[in-house]
């Protein structure tokens, strides 16, 4: 692992791949995996209205979720897959969690004591 030098160009070999890196140094690999750095934040979710957005409290960009998928907005349960990593753990970006998560958000919309 070379950070966090970015790979500039990758060029294909028999076996392998001969990267250059952008601190000037070169790498002939058997295999490459590149981390793409995205990293998900609330504030770019622009089809929520800037209020709304100004009323979630996140963790680095995740939504601060509760034990139903519910964000600091109340009724606003729109956080589910890698947005609710933080929350909840990995499980959430698959589909394995989905079932989970859909119980959980159902029994909250059920409850009109809210």
């Amino acid at each position: 692992m070379t950070a966090p030098a970015e790979v500039r160009c990758a060029i294909p070999l028999a076996g392998g791949v001969r990267l250059m890196l952008s601190d000037g140094s070169e790498r002939t690999v058997d295999h490459l995996l590149l981390g793409t750095g995205f990293r998900p934040h609330v504030e770019r979710i622009r089809f929520l209205a800037q209020p709304i957005r100004d009323g979630l409290r996140h963790r680095h960009g995740f939504p601060a979720l509760d034990g139903q998928f519910e964000s600091s907005v109340p009724r606003l349960h729109t956080f589910v897959g890698g947005m609710a990593d933080r929350s909840y753990g990995p499980i959430c970006r698959f589909v394995s969690g989905a079932g989970p998560t859909a119980r959980r958000i159902l029994a909250a919309a059920r409850d009109t004591s809210v």
